[in-house]
């Protein structure tokens, strides 16, 4: 008859078999468990993988996604900086001269650097927390731009800022208002530099933001659209 549990508690000499049995049980039992957590582990790791690889295939979606918007929403102001500047220098340069010195109506100096004193990119500067959407190389070309625009921006505030209209005194028989500059002396000059060189760089910029924003076609129908001269 076979022994049971009750009859080994004792530790019997003849319940070494009973004993041996359930150990040889129990190590199965433990090697059972052990593959079974070790395939849980492994399909968890594989689904975890799974799910890195989701969200990276989605991050990369919304990070083009977002490139695109940033890329439209900024396309008409990037492509007209060539123009807005084009359209200043010509101000500047329409002055007799840009020796303070030497000028005779500085109401005419006033109003050329008036508009220099509005940012030349304001959208971009508006969503400058997102323009790391942007390739690399394109988004720091257009971070060096808004700086250099705010350096003509804090340039043209300067000049106008020094630039006081005296009134005529009542006891006086003078009638013409006076007027007189208080700032740098070469600070028209250096404006005027500042506007060639961001000229300069411009062009390049309009064309790799439009490569990268626009579709082939679009760039093609782009060009169709310019007149000849």
């Amino acid at each position: 008859m076979a022994l049971g549990f009750g009859e080994c508690l004792s530790m019997k000499a003849e319940c070494a078999t009973f004993w041996a049995g359930w150990g040889a049980i129990a190590t199965a039992a433990v090697g059972l468990v052990t593959v079974l957590v070790a395939f849980l582990a492994w399909r968890t790791s594989r689904q975890a993988a799974t799910i890195a690889a989701r969200q990276h295939l989605d991050s990369q979606v919304l990070w083009k996604a977002q490139a695109r918007i940033v890329g439209r929403l900024l396309l008409h102001e990037v492509t007209a900086v060539p123009k807005k500047i084009q359209t200043y220098a010509a101000e500047l340069d329409a002055l007799p001269t840009l020796d303070p010195s030497r000028v005779k109506d500085w109401r005419a100096v006033k109003n050329a650097v008036e508009r220099l004193a509005e940012p030349l990119l304001p959208s971009a500067e508006a969503i400058a927390e997102r323009i790391h959407y942007l390739s690399v190389d394109l988004g720091a070309d257009l971070a060096t731009m808004i700086s250099h625009s705010r350096d003509i921006n804090a340039a043209a505030c300067h000049i106008a800022a020094h630039i006081h209209e005296h009134q005529p005194i009542p006891t006086i028989m003078a009638t013409r208002i006076s007027v007189s500059y208080t700032g740098r002396r070469m600070a028209l000059e250096v404006l005027r530099q500042q506007l060639q060189f961001v000229a300069s760089i411009a062009p390049d910029l309009v064309d790799r933001f439009r490569e990268e924003v626009l579709s082939e076609s679009e760039r093609t129908e782009g060009q169709e659209r310019i007149p000849v001269a």
